[in-house]
């Protein structure tokens, strides 16, 4: 049992008790009213100290250990909100290498779609170029033979009405047969 608050308390008496009996030296009555005033206050402070201390005690301890607990709570949410607050870093750092990440794989996208679009064009401007060239080929064939045959039917014409005046109608009918026939074979090799 702690002593030392009823030494503090008894000392206390004391000197207020020896101050008035020295201010009152010829006056008997009041020294005993001052001795029962020390004495109930004495009782008063030994029943505050017998059935308050534990009360008292148990508040402030409860109040100690309140405190405590709200430390200890505001530490733990101090600590989770650290250990939060670096995970939220490293998001955010693995989201700026994510994006540099995707800004690089978008700019080596369009680089191949770049290359692979050029490629294309020369394939389509190579197989367009080949397409004229084949339809040109076709085209002068086309208007070579129709050129022959123009020609040959000119010729035929012309050898006809040159005919007609120099021979009679048998001669110019077998040497239109022959002509025809040679036209024939010439169609015909073409």
């Amino acid at each position: 049992m702690n002593l030392m608050p009823l030494r503090s308390a008894a000392l206390a008496f004391l000197l207020c008790g020896a101050t008035e009996l020295y201010a009152a030296e010829g006056e008997g009555g009041d020294s005993l009213d001052f001795l029962w005033k020390v004495v109930n206050v004495a009782v008063l402070l030994y029943i505050l100290y017998r059935f308050g201390r534990k009360p008292v005690s148990d508040g402030l301890q409860t109040s100690a250990e309140s405190a405590k607990r709200s430390l200890e709570e505001a530490r733990e949410a101090e600590r989770k909100v650290s250990v939060q607050l670096d995970e939220m870093k490293q998001k955010l750092q693995g989201l700026e290498q994510e994006t540099v990440a995707m800004v690089a794989q978008a700019k080596q996208d369009a680089e191949v779609e770049k290359v692979r679009m050029i490629e294309e064009g020369r394939t389509e401007v190579q197989r367009m170029t080949e397409h004229a060239k084949l339809v040109i080929n076709q085209e002068y064939r086309k208007a070579e033979h129709e050129l022959k045959e123009w020609v040959a039917n000119e010729t035929i014409r012309q050898a006809e009405a040159k005919v007609s005046e120099q021979m009679n109608e048998q001669q110019q009918a077998q040497l239109v047969q022959g002509y025809l026939k040679q036209l024939g074979e010439t169609k015909e090799a073409a």
